[in-house]
């Protein structure tokens, strides 16, 4: 009898072990028992091969961190985490077969032992990571789920200069706040979209399909500014973001539909945000405006501002600056 009860007593624990080391992270390709297609694995180790910074690549960037002397459970050591190759690292949870979940942060839990009452006490703790990585991010047409759900990311974390998620047909999530090297989104055709967040980065065109609308909402920008967008329960918010100069306002088919930095839309459009541009600050955009700075790319109109004139932002006012213009107030 009591052998018999050291027995089940061993199996639980064995059992409550497994429990707790499936808990811990898992050395990179360890953790990917759901497979998912050859084209999502190529996109993903296109990825994570590109290069970063320090002669390491995106997916070496993952593991690039100093480790604090603690203690980790049973012994784990989180310096033996390194990317080995394919399409598998910390930041990648597989989900459902061919889907996946792409987060932007991990953490790795610990143990302290405090003796300083005497008696030795386990304080808990984590030691988030949250990677630097580098270029173009394009997952169209995979089975990703989701962008940043999880340890989410912080403002200014990344180097990533583009977002590529159109024909995603599980795509539910994004959130991409605070990138500051990132200057391009796309998430079009991507019908179950119920969210995207993407604020306050450098981004010179949003495009993305809204679940409940009809059509997509593609915002580019002319002259020297900057977007975000915000969707939620059906309602898309677009921010303007002038970076010298001031903001004119977003127009839509060559007309301008609102003045105000913040604008709110219900329904698919193209719009376009204009930074610059009214030469004559009359507050309308139009042909008078692209022959003033025709003048002034001649000469003939000192009085006209740079950085109201440079809406291709080349640092000259020259007849790109006025064509632009032309085709804007003719809603081309």
């Amino acid at each position: 009898m009591k052998t018999k009860r050291l027995n089940k007593l061993a199996a639980i624990g064995v059992a409550l072990l497994m429990l707790v080391l499936a808990a811990l992270p898992a050395a990179a390709g360890n953790h990917s028992a759901l497979a998912i297609s050859d084209h999502d694995a190529e996109k993903l180790t296109a990825f994570w091969n590109q290069e970063a910074y320090n002669g390491l690549t995106n997916g070496e960037a993952v593991y690039d961190h100093e480790w604090p002397e603690v203690n980790y459970y049973f012994g784990f050591d989180p310096n033996t985490m390194h990317y080995e190759g394919g399409y598998d690292t910390e930041l990648l949870t597989m989900t459902d077969p061919g889907e996946f979940f792409l987060r932007f942060g991990y953490s790795v839990p610990y143990y302290i032992v405090d003796y300083s009452d005497g008696d030795p006490l386990f304080v808990d703790g984590e030691e988030e990571v949250f990677p630097d990585l580098y270029g173009e991010l394009d997952l169209a047409g995979t089975g990703i789920q989701s962008i940043a759900r999880g340890e989410g990311i912080m403002d200014g974390q990344t180097h990533i200069s583009a977002l590529e998620l159109d024909d995603c047909p599980s795509l539910n999530y994004v959130y991409f706040n605070g990138q500051h090297f990132c200057r391009s989104i796309d998430a079009v055709n991507c019908p179950n979209l119920e969210y995207l967040n993407a604020q306050n980065c450098a981004c010179t065109h949003i495009a993305f399909s809204p679940r409940e609308f009809e059509a997509p909402v593609a915002a580019d920008t002319l002259g020297l500014g900057a977007i975000g967008a915000e969707y939620l329960t059906g309602t898309v918010k677009l921010y303007a973001y002038p970076e010298i100069g001031r903001f004119i306002g977003w127009y839509v088919d060559g007309e301008c539909v609102s003045a105000d930095a913040v604008f709110t839309c219900e329904e698919g459009a193209e719009i376009v945000a204009y930074f610059g541009g009214d030469a004559d600050s009359n507050g309308v955009i139009d042909s008078t405006d692209a022959l003033l700075l025709l003048r002034a790319a001649m000469g003939l109109a000192p009085e006209v501002e740079l950085n109201d004139a440079d809406v291709n932002n080349d640092g000259a006012i020259d007849s790109a600056d006025a064509l632009a213009i032309l085709r804007l107030a003719m809603g081309i």
